[in-house]
């Protein structure tokens, strides 16, 4: 016979569902409680309790959350631990491209990984995450979007994941080093009806914008 499926936490105190993000369950902890209050959760027979230590309070069982929440914790024990990412020296040049501003973002967001991980061993993950979240006066759903950019990462490559992957910064990335410009030549050529070898275009872009101070760059980047 199959053992029957469950998540890996079975209990779950306001602060933590309040710091989930899982689907239909409020995003504050008076949220969560009016939830409780609404079904009625302390008054089912085992799937209630009274919290040991850490301050006391009431702990619900996951069987008590929304369908969908309960539902995500199933997938999350059945979906791969790891998605593939990024060859991590391709990750780290693409990182270093960044204007310095998004590379900050990215220094910012690991510190905050890194205070919620100090705490944890001490009041539990979720509670740490929620807490922190209050003081950065940042959603718990945004953190553990951080916390999924960097699932199996190794501990010091995560700056270079932390990194917002959003257009603006992929566009700046792409354009350093080189005047905008050169780029539209090479394109401009390449896009013709007539389709010329690339290597053709980029040479001829080469010398049109050596006669205008353009900024270059060598044809493997372009």
């Amino acid at each position: 016979m199959s053992p029957i499926l469950t998540p890996s936490q079975l209990w779950w105190s306001a602060d933590e569902i309040a710091a989930s993000g899982l689907p239909d369950c409020p995003a504050s902890k008076r949220g969560v409680n009016a939830l409780t209050l609404r079904g009625s959760w302390r008054a089912q027979p085992g799937l209630a309790r009274r919290r040991a230590g850490r301050g006391g309070g009431w702990e619900y069982s996951w069987k008590l959350l929304p369908t969908r929440a309960q539902q995500k914790l199933l997938q999350a024990e059945v979906a791969p631990k790891a998605k593939v990412r990024p060859e991590r020296g391709a990750t780290w040049a693409w990182f270093e491209g960044l204007p310095g501003g998004v590379q900050d973002k990215a220094r910012a967001r690991l510190l905050i990984l890194q205070k919620i991980e100090a705490l944890g061993p001490v009041v539990g993950r979720h509670a740490a995450l929620a807490e922190v979240a209050r003081i950065e006066g940042i959603g718990p759903r945004t953190i553990w979007s951080w916390f999924a950019m960097i699932n199996g990462v190794r501990p010091d490559d995560r700056l270079a994941y932390l990194a917002p992957r959003h257009q603006a910064a992929a566009k700046r990335a792409r354009t350093k080093g080189f005047d905008p410009d050169f780029w539209g030549l090479i394109r401009s050529d390449f896009l013709r009806p007539e389709g010329p070898p690339f290597t053709d275009c980029y040479r001829r872009a080469v010398r049109v914008a050596l006669e205008k101070g353009l900024e270059i760059a060598a044809e493997r980047t372009m």
